[in-house]
């Protein structure tokens, strides 16, 4: 017999019933957050770290149209999140930290409050399970199953948040293990943690940063990042990449579209061993293991140096141009 979906007392159910587009991202998965340490100012392209510049640069823009390729699944993963009632300021502060980042990063889909009335007009089966405080809570879905618009999804695995205070400053940590979405010809499973930091006297938030891993039917693309709010209408959103070697990157402004003959992403790229550089990729196609099979890349420093990046075919060496010298280096993975 198929349980109904229950509530503990004080608690209610936040569920995305809406999906959102966009997408940017990074490789590293898991559930631990990466964390750029490297040099924040800007770089200057020499002979002796123009090969490091190729390399990590070829990577990011890789991986960066990898994320972007999968943003349609991402946007309609469904997000869970417990919220004590009796304290709506909470709820507030949750809901306005997650849509200022996905309004930012546009990948993960941002949360819509239902009370139980409207759980029970969309149920079609399974339960979700409900344990801990309002500060600490466990959301466990088995076969639980919504009826929308689209059809029946049926969602599994496990929501945690937690919510810590600190002075003015609330901290609200959300992790997904396992938690799966499926309908009728697709499976998706998100894994990761966000933990993001609001202001409560002002209800901004102040920091919030992520690593998702989704895994649609078998492939797994990753997000990171990290968003700085200094006011509501002044965030900067700073992207993670881990690259093949465990070498974190950071992208700022990053920005990827699809022109129709291939991928153009720019961005300020940081190099945790130099600092960052302006970087702009034209016409970036990939290769079935992941690498860039054509296209060029352009990195510029503040003196306006320029490294160009040129891909030829997938298995062949990239040809890098410096100071007028044009060479062939291995940047591939």
């Amino acid at each position: 017999m198929i349980k109904p979906v229950t509530f503990i007392s004080s608690c209610i159910l936040i569920a995305s019933l809406t999906a959102c587009g966009g997408g940017s991202g990074s490789s590293s998965g898991g559930n631990d957050i990466p964390t750029y340490k490297g040099k924040s100012g800007a770089a200057v392209l020499s002979d002796s770290n123009k090969a490091d510049f190729a390399s990590g640069s070829a990577e990011v823009v890789a991986l960066a149209i990898t994320s972007d390729e999968s943003q349609d699944a991402v946007g309609n993963l469904p997000r869970g999140i417990t919220i004590a009632s009796d304290k709506p300021e909470q709820a507030l502060w949750a809901q306005q930290a997650i849509d200022t980042v996905m309004d930012q990063i546009g990948q993960i889909p941002t949360g819509v409050a239902i009370d139980e009335s409207q759980v029970d007009s969309v149920s079609c089966g399974g339960s979700a399970s409900f344990s801990g405080t309002e500060k600490n809570s466990t959301i466990k879905y088995s076969n639980y199953c919504l009826n929308l618009d689209g059809g029946e999804i049926v969602f599994n695995g496990t929501v945690s948040v937690s919510i810590s205070t600190n002075a003015n400053l609330q901290t609200i940590t959300m992790k997904y293990t396992n938690f799966s979405m499926s309908t009728d010809d697709e499976t998706s499973v998100l894994n990761g943690t966000q933990v993001t930091t609001i202001n409560t006297g002002t209800f901004v938030i102040t920091e919030s940063s992520w690593n998702y891993t989704l895994t649609v039917n078998g492939i797994s693309s990753s997000w990171a990042g990290r968003l700085v709010c200094t006011s509501i209408d002044n965030c900067e959103y700073l992207g993670q990449f881990s690259g093949s070697d465990g070498t974190i990157y950071q992208t700022g402004s990053l920005s990827v579209s699809d022109d129709g003959s291939g991928y153009d992403v720019t961005a300020n790229f940081y190099h945790p061993d130099y600092g960052y550089v302006s970087l702009n990729a034209e016409d970036i196609t990939l290769c079935d293991d992941g690498n860039i099979a054509s296209g060029v890349i352009t990195l510029t420093d503040e003196n306006e140096q320029a490294l160009t990046v040129t891909f030829s075919g997938c298995g062949i060496d990239a040809t890098i141009e410096f100071s007028g010298v044009a060479e062939a280096l291995e940047v591939q993975n």
